[in-house]
């Protein structure tokens, strides 16, 4: 054989990353069940009930992180909603009722904003929470700003929870990632085992050992296609069609390269903004995503959009399906 199974298998335990647990789960499921469909042969059932509880442990770690993940990117959109909500609308609302209050030119307005709107609209997220804090501070007792003192301490509330919500949903998608690299590595180790159980069962036909494993599959793991890169800037709140032309059966790499969350989706019409299929993609990191998962057939327009108030930027490789 010009490629051995042997080779492939090596490749699946050493280069597979945390990027590829989906496709270690198609390839370990795909195993499985091709040692299943042969247990009335007394060796191939030895291998499956060997590999079968590694394979189903992987599986159930799988989930469990799949669901993690959708949770923390619930929690990324609803901080992001609020952000936006507290950069664009509320501080100019508290700002106009200080306004109407003390002059802006007032040492009584500097001392309720010193530095005017830019503290709730730009920074990491916990200053512009701490922002909302220090203003309600400084408000302190005045009679005439009691309102807005209200509203502030209760916005506070509302995204300070939110957040608190969304660190330890992350916390959690942290420690799910670990458990499943940790089965990751389990099942593919299972597979060197079965390999090599194959091997021996068919040392006088090697040519049989290939019907154990998709090596097409596995390849496409491990010896990525080139794509078209495209690179993308995100002003703050903006998003804007990527203009790439692709089939449902085409692979994308999304490389957030800015230090702000930012999300990627397919919309109907050509430069309508994001409102659902939102995948996240969090400051300085990659999702591998196809393009079927990313929205409905009928979507043809692949949408990236920046919901913060800080510039984003966004890499986008396209793998077009062999």
């Amino acid at each position: 054989m010009a490629h051995t199974p042997w080779s492939y298998a090596q490749n699946v335990f050493d280069n597979s990353t945390k990027n590829n647990f989906k496709k270690m789960l198609m390839v370990s499921s795909d195993h499985d069940s091709k040692l299943a469909a042969q247990v009335g042969d007394a060796a191939i059932n030895t291998l499956y009930l060997f590999f079968h509880p590694l394979y189903l442990s992987y599986s159930a770690a799988y989930s469990a992180w799949q669901s993690a993940e959708a949770a923390w990117g619930g929690g990324t959109v609803t901080v992001g909603d609020l952000m936006s909500q507290l950069s664009a609308d509320k501080i100019e609302e508290w700002d106009i009722a200080i306004q109407v209050v003390y002059k802006q030119k007032t040492g009584e307005y500097k001392a309720l904003l010193p530095n005017g709107r830019s503290p709730f609209q730009s920074g990491a997220y916990e200053l512009r929470i701490a922002a909302i804090q220090t203003l309600v501070a400084n408000i302190g007792a005045d009679a005439a700003l009691a309102a807005v003192k209200a509203d502030a301490l209760a916005f506070h509330a509302t995204i300070l929870a939110a957040r608190n919500t969304q660190q330890g949903k992350e916390g959690l998608l942290s420690q799910k990632s670990d458990a499943l690299e940790l089965e990751r590595v389990a099942v593919a180790e299972g597979m060197y085992f079965t390999l090599a159980g194959l091997m021996s069962k068919f040392y006088q036909n090697p040519i049989k050992v290939e019907e154990y494993f998709d090596l097409e599959l596995i390849r496409n793991i491990n010896q990525q296609a080139p794509g078209d890169v495209f690179d993308f800037e995100l002003p703050a709140n903006s998003h804007q069609d990527s203009g790439i032309t692709f089939s449902e059966a085409d692979k994308f790499l999304l490389q957030n390269t800015s230090d702000t969350t930012l999300f990627a989706g397919r919309v109907a019409t050509e430069g309508d903004p994001l409102t659902t299929n939102l995948i996240a993609v969090s400051a300085n990191s990659t999702v591998g995503i196809a393009a079927s998962e990313m929205g409905a057939a009928g979507e043809m327009f692949i949408t990236l959009q920046n919901k913060t108030v800080d510039p984003g930027s966004m890499t986008v490789t396209h793998i077009k399906a062999v």
